[in-house]
């Protein structure tokens, strides 16, 4: 009788450890899932904001180009949220300027924006060509501009500003291009135009960053005359 109750115990035991056991390896196959997931899969932080129907649109002037690092504050209008129109996904935009190394600012944070704040360079919808980058891969974490692969010529995105305006841009061109062509980042444009910059294929730790990188270029749309 004893040898049973000793026997019955033995094996409610080992059952309650495998039970552990089971759920601890069924958490940590879960935590991998997740984790693959955050890799590959934007996930928004917050919910889609809704951008504000676009007003009519006037005359727009160049900005002056200085070449030199301006504060924000200059602009009479400040990007502070991208919108992904058909992907129905909203980020938060920061202003950043030029690195040490002549290279743009940017946010660390996959969810992030940077607007590249400096003259000659515009805000969006200005005359000139308005730059904002964003990771596609942060300390592994799928950025925002993961999402770029996803767009489509003829595709809507918005930019509200911070005077509660929005603007309307047509993706028209997706291409790829190395790291080193300054093309993207030209300023010899006297139409408005939006330049969006992402990262793609993998770290070069000998350069601090991708070899490629995906551009989509978008033009403004408008709406005064529709």
């Amino acid at each position: 009788m004893k040898k049973e109750t000793k026997k019955r115990t033995k094996k409610n035991k080992n059952k309650a450890v495998n039970i552990v056991i089971y759920t601890v390896a069924s958490l940590l196959i879960l935590f991998a899932v997740v984790l693959l997931v955050r890799e590959f899969i934007f996930i928004p932080p917050e919910p889609y904001t809704t951008p504000p129907p676009p007003d009519a649109l006037h005359t727009l002037e160049p900005i002056d180009p200085l070449g030199t690092p301006v504060d924000p504050e200059a602009y009479d209008m400040i990007p502070v949220k991208f919108h992904f129109i058909k992907q129905e996904v909203s980020t938060n935009i920061m202003p950043v300027g030029i690195d040490e190394n002549n290279v743009m600012e940017s946010v660390e944070s996959a969810s992030i924006l940077s607007w590249l704040s400096v003259r000659p360079y515009v805000a969006p919808g200005d005359a000139g060509n308005a730059v904002i980058a964003g990771h596609n891969l942060w300390r592994g974490e799928a950025g925002v501009f993961s999402l770029l692969k996803k767009l489509s010529i003829g595709d809507t995105i918005a930019i509200t500003f911070d005077n509660g305006q929005a603007r309307y841009f047509e993706v028209v061109k997706i291409y790829e291009c190395s790291y080193d062509d300054l093309t993207p980042m030209s300023t010899e444009v006297s139409e408005p135009v939006l330049t969006l910059i992402t990262c793609k294929g993998d770290w070069s730790s000998t350069l601090g960053m991708s070899k490629t990188r995906v551009v989509a270029v978008c033009k403004l749309i408008d709406y005064s005359n529709k």
